[in-house]
C-alpha cells in the first residue's frame, strides 16, 4: 500500500508532469516549424532553377493534397460535400495561387530572405481583414500591427524592395492572400480534421496546375527542361566515364 507521503508526492508530480509534456511540444513545434517553414523560400529558390513557378506548387501541394486526404479517409473522416468542396477550392486558391504561386513568381528576382520577411507579414494583413470583416482589434493587436510595419519599412532601409520592382510587389501580395484567406477559412463551412488542409491542398494544386498548363510553363518544362536536364546528365556521365588515357 502506498503510505500518505508517497501518494502526496505523486500528486505534486502529476501536474508538473503534465504541464511538461505539452510545454515540450510547444518547443518542438516551434523549432519544427522555424527550421521547416523557415528554409521552404531557399528551397523555392532553388527549384526555380528546373521548375516553372507554378508547376513547383502544383506538384507540391497535389502529392501533399493527396497524401493527407487519404489518410483522413484512413481515419474515418468522411469525404467532403460539394459546398465544402467550393469553400475548399476558394481558400485553396487564396493559399496556394495567390499566397504560394506568387511568392514562386517574385522569387525569381527578389532574393529568399526578402520574401521569407515579407511572408512573415500575414498576421498583419490577416488582422486588417479581420477588422474589415467587423471584428475589433485590441490595444495589443494594434501595437504588434504597428510594430510589423515599422519591420517592413526598417527591411526597406537597404532598398531591396524599391530595387526589386515586379517581384516585390508580388512578393507583398501573397501574404495578403494568405491573411485574406485565414479570415474567410472561419467563416466558410469546411471539412474536418486533416481533410480540412487535404482538400485545401488539392483543390488549390489543381487551380495552379490550370494555371500552368496555361501559360504553357508545365510543356515548357516537360520538353525544354527535360532536354536541358538530359544533357546535363549526359554531360556527367561523360566525364565519369571518360578514360585517363584520353586525357
Amino acid at each position: 500500500m502506498k503510505t500518505s507521503a508517497q501518494a502526496g508526492s505523486e500528486a505534486r508530480s502529476g501536474p508538473v508532469l503534465a504541464e511538461s509534456a505539452p510545454r515540450a511540444r510547444v518547443v518542438a513545434s516551434y523549432v519544427a516549424v522555424s527550421l521547416i517553414w523557415g528554409s521552404t523560400y531557399f528551397a523555392i529558390r532553388v527549384a526555380l532553377d528546373d521548375f516553372p513557378p507554378f508547376l513547383i506548387g502544383a506538384l507540391r501541394f497535389l502529392a501533399a493534397g493527396g497524401l493527407l486526404v487519404v489518410y483522413a479517409r484512413l481515419r474515418g473522416h468522411r469525404w467532403p460535400s460539394r459546398a465544402e468542396w467550393a469553400a475548399s477550392a476558394l481558400v485553396g486558391g487564396l493559399f496556394f495561387v495567390v499566397g504560394n504561386g506568387l511568392l514562386n513568381l517574385a522569387e525569381r528576382s527578389v532574393s529568399s530572405g526578402l520574401c521569407a520577411v515579407l511572408v512573415a507579414t500575414m498576421p498583419l494583413w490577416a488582422t486588417v481583414f479581420s477588422r474589415l470583416f467587423g471584428e475589433s482589434v485590441s490595444r495589443r493587436e494594434g501595437m504588434g500591427l504597428g510594430l510589423g510595419l515599422v519591420g517592413v519599412l526598417v527591411m526597406n532601409f537597404s532598398g531591396e524592395l524599391r530595387s526589386g520592382g515586379t517581384g516585390a510587389l508580388l512578393a507583398l501580395l501573397a501574404p495578403m492572400g494568405w491573411g485574406l484567406g485565414s479570415v474567410l477559412s472561419k467563416r466558410m463551412r469546411l471539412p474536418s480534421g486533416a481533410m480540412t488542409a487535404g482538400s485545401q491542398m488539392l483543390a488549390g494544386g489543381v487551380a495552379v496546375l490550370l494555371i500552368s498548363l496555361v501559360l504553357g510553363t508545365a510543356h515548357e518544362f516537360s520538353s525544354d527542361e527535360a532536354r536541358a536536364a538530359g544533357r546535363k546528365g549526359g554531360a556527367a556521365t561523360h566525364s565519369r566515364t571518360r578514360s585517363p588515357l584520353a586525357e
